[in-house]
């Protein structure tokens, strides 16, 4: 399946099939429509729900560590991270470039290297890294405090020439800054919602709110009647609505039962932090899923 097939079928979701196209760069007036929204329709559906396809577990490049808190080098290299760090956290971590929403870090057993310097007391002690049952098990991951932030201090260039369908894999990066993941977990890795571009990994649901989705922004433009034009465009958002809730609706039902604590996903998108009650220090323990936008302005 192709880019252009889901593009055909938001078109036939409006009926609008004598505009079927071939190439979504052929410069008809459904073609431009789908190269100026397609991207961004995938992108904000990818954030809009925890959808199981689009998961990726990786361990993140350092950027940083704090003085003291460094990795271990063989004797004779110099550094191989920076030392300037946001505070109060230990470790800065670049953003994956495939990266559309991060999920959670996890913890994990591995001990920083090095300690905290002599008399420096604006550095806490460092967090636990193993836990007992029912924090931490092989099967289940226990996320840890992190932030996302921006940062200057490690700017990755980036040239302006560049064809527009490479920056579809250039996300966080900046001539002046970029997107930095922090938190005092060493080693780390994220766990987020990958950039999926390919429409036969998708799975059935995605497909039908991505269609949907898409035939919000065609309804007026590739319609001469403006008033049927409106309505074609309610019934899409009610599809795409219902795809989206039964998405979300799954990630819950999929998700570890307890009654200990609330999930992690609801108390960073409604007070910023929260994982067994611990509410206290600073970032979060995750983000949950956003808000997506539909042709009409209006959001779900």
């Amino acid at each position: 399946m192709q880019v252009e097939d889901i593009c055909n079928r938001a078109l036939d979701a409006i009926g609008a099939s004598d505009q079927t196209i071939g190439d979504i760069q052929q410069g008809t007036t459904a073609a431009r429509v789908l190269l100026r929204h397609y991207v961004p329709c995938l992108e904000q559906l990818l954030r809009g729900a925890r959808w199981n396809f689009a998961r990726a577990q990786n361990p993140m490049q350092l950027l940083g560590a704090v003085p003291g808190f460094q990795p271990g080098v063989p004797s004779g290299v110099g550094p191989q991270v920076g030392t300037q760090v946001i505070p109060p956290w230990r470790f800065e971590y670049a953003w994956p470039i495939d990266c559309v929403a991060a999920r959670f870090v996890p913890w994990n057993n591995s001990t920083p290297q090095g300690s905290t310097p002599a008399n420096n007391t604006s550095i806490p002690p460092v967090p636990p890294t193993t836990f007992t049952e029912p924090f931490q098990s092989p099967w289940r991951l226990m996320p840890a405090r992190m932030l996302v932030a921006s940062d200057t201090n490690y700017p990755l260039p980036i040239a302006y020439n560049t064809p527009a369908t490479q920056w579809w894999n250039t996300r966080g990066a900046a001539p002046d800054m970029r997107t930095v993941v922090l938190t005092d977990v060493p080693c780390a890795e994220l766990v987020y919602t990958k950039f999926v571009p390919y429409p036969n990994l998708w799975d059935a649901l995605f497909q039908e709110a991505m269609t949907a989705l898409l035939a919000t922004y065609l309804a007026l433009p590739c319609n001469p009647d403006k008033k049927e034009g409106r309505a074609l465009r309610g019934e899409q958002i009610a599809i795409a609505k219902a795809a989206i809730g039964i998405a979300r609706m799954s990630d819950g039902n999929e998700g570890w039962p307890s009654v200990e604590r609330q999930a992690e996903w609801i108390s960073a998108r409604h007070s910023g932090a929260g994982y067994g009650g611990l509410d206290i220090g600073p970032g979060v323990y995750g983000y949950g899923y956003s808000s997506v936008l539909f042709g009409d302005g209006s959001s779900y």
